[in-house]
């Protein structure tokens, strides 16, 4: 079936989030990690979630994953939520993710910490609809039915163009859907990247700055008081809604060590005329 869209009409900022495992005692906190590695001769290896049409290929094709100090496993998901289950049972230590997906992981009192983050363009973000369809905004949905993920970034954002067009969205949303790859997300592997991330500092920089070199429309930016504000905001709203249980304090699940010199959260996306 053809189909046409309708654009949405709210967002907050429209950020990734790079997220990694937590808790536990930390190589970083001794100084260990990368070195010792070296001094024992094995390598750190890093568990990376990527989403389906993610980084792997880019960065692969870069040459950006040649001769890397330590060793990369991806782990292949097709959407957010599934790949934070996996980062909770530290079966991936890095994954990059939307909006909102860290905002359900966080309810669920998931052990995740944000370390990165990217501010792109919500033009692409859209409501499919049929062809020549009655629907030309998102106010002429009242009273219909929209599919959308539980948990995803485009949940928030369906939610956001609803509340801006005046209507309350009631919800019976889809699951979630499952790792692309059966058997992930759950099984945490053995071997030197298990909690990884909790120690090896130099591994999860080396991680983010790969994966700032291959965004097109997103820049690479500070996980700020107005990111946090943004993320807090949505939290909010879905637990207004009732559909995550209790209030979420985003800032306790942040991490700014990696900030270094990014700039703010609210720097523009770029750009590259018609096309964007």
């Amino acid at each position: 079936m053809r189909r046409h869209t309708l654009p949405l009409l709210a967002t907050l900022l429209p950020l990734s989030l790079v997220l990694t495992a937590c808790g536990g005692s930390s190589a970083a906190d001794t100084g260990a990690g990368a070195k010792d590695g070296a001094k024992s001769g094995t390598k750190v290896t890093l568990n990376v979630g990527d989403q389906k049409g993610g980084f792997e290929s880019l960065l692969q094709a870069a040459g950006e994953l040649d001769e890397l100090d330590y060793e990369i496993k991806w782990s292949t998901f097709t959407s957010g939520p599934p790949l934070l289950e996996a980062v909770n049972a530290k079966a991936v230590d890095i994954g990059g993710v939307g909006n909102t997906p860290p905002v359900f992981a966080a309810a669920a009192k998931s052990k995740i910490t944000v370390v990165g983050a990217t501010h792109g363009s919500s033009a692409g973000e859209a409501i499919l609809v049929p062809k020549d369809s009655a629907l030309q905004s998102p106010a002429d949905l009242r009273g219909k039915k929209v599919a959308v993920a539980q948990g995803s970034s485009a949940h928030f954002q369906l939610i956001a163009s609803l509340q801006q067009a005046g209507l309350t969205p009631g919800h019976r949303g889809l699951p979630p859907a499952p790792p692309a790859r059966p058997g992930l997300g759950v099984q945490a592997p053995g071997g030197v990247g298990q909690g990884l991330v909790e120690g090896d500092r130099a591994a999860v920089r080396g991680g983010l700055r790969r994966g700032e070199a291959q965004q097109r429309h997103r820049v690479p930016v500070a996980v700020d008081d107005a990111a946090v504000a943004s993320e807090q905001k949505i939290a909010d709203t879905f637990t207004e809604l009732k559909l995550i249980p209790g209030k979420v304090v985003f800032k306790d699940f942040v991490d700014t060590r990696f900030n270094r010199d990014l700039p703010p959260s609210t720097t523009a996306p770029r750009t590259y005329g018609k096309e964007s």
